[in-house]
This record gives C-alpha cells, sequence and structure tokens, in this order.
C-alpha cells in the first residue's frame, strides 16, 4: 500500500514538472538581437511641433516609412499602424510607453497640414502617433544613413484608378521599405518586420508585435 502511494505521488510529481516545463516553454522571453542605435533626428510632426530622436527617449518606439499619396504598400502598413495604435491605447502596460512614427518619404509633398488631413483620415491619436516630415535631406539621413533603409523618388508618372473608377495621374512614385522597425527605451533597434505580405514571406504578426512591445516596456 506504502509502496502504491509513492508511485503515485511520484507520478504527480513527474507530470508537475512536465507541465512546468511545458508552459515555461510557452512563456519565454522574446529573443531580440540588436541591429544598431535609433539615428539622431530632428523634424517636425504632423501638427508643426518640433520633433526629434530626445521626444523618444524612455519609450519604445515602432516606426514606420510613408507617404500620403502612396497607391501600394502605405494602404496596408498605415491601417496596421492603426490597430497597434487601438491595441496600445487600450493597454496599460503600453498607453505610456509606447510612440509610434511614421516618416515620410515624400517630404516636398507631405508638409504638417497634409499629414495632419491623412492622420485624421486614419483615425491617429496624436498622443500615440506622430507623422513626420522635414528637409529631403534630412529625411535621407535617417531612413538611409540611420536606418540603413531605402527610398527614391522615381519621376516616372502613371496612373492610379480609385475605387469609384476615376483615374488620377501621378506625376511620380517612391520606392521605399516596406519595414517596420522595433526600437527598445534605450534607443537600440531591436527588430525589422515586413510591414507588408509577399506570400509566405511575411513575418507581420500583430499579436507578437504586441508582446514584444510589452516585453520591451517592462
Amino acid at each position: 500500500m506504502i509502496i502504491k502511494k509513492n508511485i503515485t505521488k511520484l507520478l504527480i510529481l513527474v507530470i508537475l514538472v512536465l507541465l512546468s516545463v511545458v508552459y515555461g516553454c510557452q512563456d519565454q522571453e522574446p529573443k531580440l538581437d540588436i541591429y544598431g542605435t535609433l539615428p539622431d533626428f530632428n523634424l517636425v510632426d504632423q501638427h508643426g511641433y518640433k520633433y526629434g530622436k530626445i521626444d523618444t527617449e524612455g519609450k519604445v518606439v515602432l516606426a514606420n516609412f510613408v507617404f500620403t499619396s502612396c497607391t501600394q504598400s502605405c494602404p496596408v502598413l498605415t491601417p496596421r499602424f492603426g490597430i497597434v495604435q487601438d491595441l496600445i491605447s487600450s493597454n496599460d502596460k503600453l498607453s505610456n510607453r509606447v510612440i509610434l512614427l511614421s516618416f515620410s518619404v515624400d517630404p516636398e509633398h507631405d508638409s504638417p497640414s497634409v499629414l495632419s488631413d491623412y492622420g485624421m483620415k486614419h483615425g491617429v491619436d496624436y498622443n500615440h502617433w506622430r507623422f513626420l516630415t522635414g528637409d529631403l535631406e534630412d529625411i535621407r539621413d535617417v531612413v538611409n544613413g540611420g536606418f540603413k533603409l531605402s527610398f527614391q523618388k522615381l519621376t516616372k508618372s502613371f496612373d492610379h484608378v480609385h475605387d469609384d473608377g476615376s483615374v488620377h495621374v501621378h506625376g511620380y512614385d517612391i520606392a521605399h521599405t516596406n519595414k517596420v522597425v522595433l526600437i527598445d527605451t534605450e534607443g537600440k533597434i531591436r527588430a525589422f518586420y515586413s510591414g507588408v505580405d509577399f506570400g509566405d514571406e511575411s513575418d507581420w504578426d500583430v499579436d507578437k508585435v504586441i508582446t514584444e512591445l510589452e516585453y520591451l516596456s517592462q
């Protein structure tokens, strides 16, 4: 009888150990490398207020690169940031710790007022999400020189067909990165996500992004 009780206790102990291993694996900390540092910048936001690297100190930053007349990747990138914005604004762990930054790669057109209109169209909450613009060379220094990402103005015109069937002729286009960049509270770049789906190659997972934001916000 005593032997049976001991075997039962042993089996229970083994089960508890196995359960702790399983759940422990599920709760592993995200594996985030360091890819560099957030470049220094001094730009203006959608309300015309100065905004620079110093304003991100102590915050986790999620950054992307868009322009308001974009017809290809930006209609995906911007709504995805809108979803992230809604999730962080309703999350006590993130609400005051995370800032979303959208750098315009068409600063010659995207003035603060243009960005403000674009932001309102997409339901931007100014407390959580800033659109940034400035001199073209300053943007180039940030995107190309700092983040080591690409953008280039293309002078070839093209026709854009709207949902209502109307056609708008664009006199130029801008080829730019679709990457989304995660930066920690110390200004270190911790991850690059593909912000737009390319078949099976996309790694954009909003749940994963929120989990990693929470981890860096601790």
